[in-house]
């Protein structure tokens, strides 16, 4: 399962890059601290604190400013 969601994570990436999408795949590798302390939120019962908070709410804004239509 590893393997293949790794080569499915990477196949993705390289797709992305290709289409030159490069800021755009850049922006996604901020959410994985982000997605990992929800899961242990969801998963596990573990607390978000205030920081965890405002640190989600700054990559959430870096995310969409990256993301947006100009």
């Amino acid at each position: 399962m590893i393997v293949g969601v790794s080569l499915g994570a990477l196949s993705l990436l390289y797709i992305m890059i290709r289409q030159g999408e490069v800021s755009r795949v850049a922006s996604v590798f901020y959410l994985v601290p982000v997605s990992a302390a929800v899961s242990a939120y969801l998963l596990f019962g573990e607390t978000i604190e205030e920081t965890t908070l405002l640190g989600a709410s700054i990559v959430a804004l870096g995310i969409l400013l990256t993301n947006r239509k100009s």
